[in-house]
């Protein structure tokens, strides 16, 4: 129906219902990123990491809880590396110099 044919009614109630959608988008997406901040911080708050060794991750999982960009800003301020390795995310849970030792192209 175009906006010719509608009431002043129909128009109004158009209008809320797209504010309100918008609206409950904005809410679902701070939603899943407080999750995912919380999935996020739970890896930086495990064992493995806190003595800097290395947390694995599925690509499917990452974006399952949180977002691969979520945990790569978390990667990033804390100066830790990440490897991606077939479907997978190696975290290296330490800052210091990164060296790539041998590989199938080495």
């Amino acid at each position: 129906m175009s906006n010719h044919n509608k009431s002043s009614r129909q128009l109004i109630l158009d209008c809320y219902d797209e504010r309100w959608r918008a609206e409950e988008e904005r809410r679902e997406q701070q939603l899943r990123e407080a999750a995912g901040n919380q999935w996020i911080q739970r890896i930086f708050e495990s064992k493995i990491a806190k003595l800097g060794g290395v947390a694995r991750r599925k690509l499917s999982t990452i974006d399952k809880y949180a977002s691969r960009a979520q945990l790569l800003d978390e990667v990033k301020q804390r100066r830790f590396h990440v490897i991606e390795i077939g479907d997978q995310w190696l975290i290296i849970c330490n800052n210091g110099e990164l060296r790539l030792i041998s590989s199938p192209n080495h």
